[in-house]
């Protein structure tokens, strides 16, 4: 045991200390990308949920407008509401990528058809209903897109749950305490030993 340990002590307490290096660069690299990924998920997911909110303004404002626009006017609208559609699905694959469910194809339906449809004939004849219809559509330009991005930010908090307290409030200095000692008098004890026999 001395002769191997006149030999390769030395090599082993390097051996060790790299170990222990690579163990923590490990740990670190782990952690920033972590980090990282949370971190642009939060930044697609906050363009997403900009973007529901200024259509959601949008929406509001035409429909309350509806009957004083042209018919140009109105194409322009259905139009650009067609390529927000486009850009909320790109968002949804995009941020699928990081683990994140978001909107149903329900909720994008839903979405695309307070945009676009518009009363029926059957229903401009009709006063009531028309405004009815308007009724519902301002109503739900407002309430409907709060509550999506609000389901969306629940999604993200589920999935990234915040940190409340330190990790070292979790558990009990004593506790912490109990849990690494065996541990570094282990570390310490070996590497002594093969200090101890490398210098004798």
């Amino acid at each position: 045991m001395t002769a191997f340990l006149d030999n390769y002590g030395v090599l082993i307490s390097v051996g060790c200390s790299f170990l222990f290096l690579l163990v923590g660069w490990f740990i670190v690299l782990n952690g920033t990308k972590y980090i990282t990924s949370r971190n642009e998920a939060r930044a697609t997911l906050n363009d997403l949920n900009k973007l529901l909110d200024e259509t959601s303004k949008s929406a509001l404002s035409f429909w309350l407008d509806y009957e004083k626009k042209d018919l140009i006017k109105k194409q322009i609208f259905y139009k650009n509401s067609l390529s927000v559609i486009t850009q909320i699905r790109h968002y949804k694959e995009i941020l699928s990528y990081y683990g994140l469910d978001i909107l149903s194809e329900k909720e994008i339906q839903d979405f695309k058809k307070l945009l676009t449809l518009s009363p029926s004939q059957s229903i401009e004849k009709d006063k009531d209903k028309l405004k009815q219809f308007f009724k519902d559509k301002i109503l739900k330009s407002g309430t409907s897109m709060h509550i999506i991005i609000l389901n969306n930010n629940k999604v993200f908090l589920a999935h990234h749950k915040p940190v409340q307290k330190p990790f070292i409030d979790k558990i009990s200095i004593i506790s912490f305490i109990t849990l690494m000692s065996p541990l570094s008098f282990s570390i310490g004890f070996f590497l002594g030993a093969i200090t101890a026999y490398t210098l004798y």
